[in-house]
């Protein structure tokens, strides 16, 4: 996968396979096999690299995400008030799931 740019990047790290990277932190959500046993999921927030269950997610229509997911992956409870529905990285991928 092609990274043009960090802010909705997403990462799979394992010890059986070189990390695999995504542009959209949609696609990792999407990605079932990316979820196996083992498996650290990564995704970008700001400039930090996040554990995916560690950070909360929100829809955002003006983030324009390479894949058009406009998932954002947030950390400050500020910002959450802010935002409306905030997710967590399960409903994150039931959420996906439906879509």
């Amino acid at each position: 996968m092609l990274i043009s740019s960090l802010a909705h990047t997403a990462q799979v790290v394992s010890s059986d396979a070189d990390p695999r990277f995504y542009d959209d932190i949609g696609c990792l959500a999407k990605d079932r096999a990316a979820h196996r046993a083992g498996a650290r999921l990564y995704v970008q927030s700001g400039d930090e690299w996040l554990l995916a269950d560690a950070a909360r997610y929100v829809f955002d229509e003006s983030a324009h995400s390479p894949m058009g997911y406009n998932v954002v992956a947030i950390t400050d409870d500020k910002i959450e008030a802010q935002l409306g529905r905030v997710l967590t990285w399960t409903e994150l991928v039931q959420e996906m799931e439906r879509r």
